[in-house]
């Protein structure tokens, strides 16, 4: 489960809203459709915030196409939303460039101390506080997996978009990680998705043994999503995803933080935003627990055996 938020609040926002003939706006900023999104709706849902009577949404969706999000961002702060609901990190980027003053909820899979985006995680400070999915170790043990699943890998290749504001201590601990397993780690690079096949054919000529794709819109958007699980499937890699849908999609294994359950925090420190307190005094949240899903499906096409050891640790197996 997640850390809970402490809510020091006074009466609650909606009703003082109704009072004065305003709904809340709250503003959604994704790169694309997530479970994020889902879980954060049935997170506001259970608070008791019944859209179109205690709280309105303001949708806007890049549908992978990562260059609009400024856009969509300017257009929520224009707006003069309430709050600003931003998941991932191009999300974030552009709703920072949009607004210093309207609160910004979040969730990443980086860091975002290091990005130099909050101050702290106890005390973030400025307008944002959110969920990050990361844990210190995190790098290892995604490594860790792959070389289970591989025993004999010595190369594994790495496809990111240089593009993405990640972290650049995140690659690094990748890198570092595969010196402490005994593994070469080698990034690809794929700044869009015509550059995709590209980045395929130079991670074969490589001949590597597995492969561990990065978080990204324009990745995970379809039909990019779709091409890069069936390149790797393809080239007859396994591969392993830092998000658990591309696994449902057919890839082979996901190490992963609940995405459901990040939007389901995220709705919390909504709630608390909406109620009076600072969002700069909102703690940022961590994950205490990731999940392991596994395509037993895609094992047994890429021939290849899976130990007891991964099997026993999964949290879903599709058979």
């Amino acid at each position: 489960m997640f850390g809970a938020v402490s809510l020091f609040a006074t009466a609650p926002f909606a009703a003082l809203a109704q009072e004065a003939g305003r709904v809340p706006k709250i503003g959604i900023l994704s790169g694309r459709i997530t479970p994020i999104e889902h879980g954060f709706r049935l997170g506001m849902r259970d608070l008791g915030y019944v859209e179109g009577r205690d709280v309105d949404y303001v949708v806007r969706n890049a549908k992978g196409a990562s260059d609009r999000l400024p856009e969509f961002a300017a257009e929520l702060a224009a707006l003069k939303v309430h709050a600003i609901f931003a998941m991932s990190s191009p999300s974030i980027a552009a709703a920072r460039q949009a607004t210093d003053t309207i609160p910004i909820v979040f969730t990443m899979l980086g860091d975002p101390v290091a990005k130099g985006w909050i101050q702290s995680y106890a005390r973030p400070g400025g307008n944002l506080s959110g969920v990050v999915g990361l844990s210190q170790d995190l790098a290892e043990k995604r490594l860790e997996l792959l070389k289970l699943a591989v025993p004999d890998a010595a190369r594994i290749a790495v496809l990111m978009n240089p593009d993405n504001p990640i972290e650049e201590q995140g690659v690094r601990e990748l890198i570092n990680a595969g010196r402490q397993l005994g593994v070469v780690v080698r990034i690809f690079e794929a700044r869009k998705a015509a550059e995709i096949d590209g980045a395929f054919t130079a991670i074969t000529q490589w001949r590597t043994q597995g492969l561990l794709v990065l978080p990204d819109v324009m990745f995970a958007a379809e039909p990019q999503r779709g091409e890069i699980v069936r390149r790797a499937a393809h080239a007859r890699l396994p591969s392993l995803y830092v998000e658990n849908d591309w696994v449902t999609a057919g890839g082979l294994m996901s190490y992963a933080p609940n995405l459901s359950e990040m939007g389901r925090r995220c709705a919390a420190l909504i709630d608390a935003i909406l109620k009076g307190a600072k969002v700069a005094h909102l703690p940022v949240e961590l994950p205490s627990k990731f999940e392991l899903y596994l395509n037993l499906k895609t094992a047994n096409a890429l021939g290849l055996p899976i130990p007891q050891t991964i099997l026993i640790r999964a949290d879903r197996v599709i058979e």
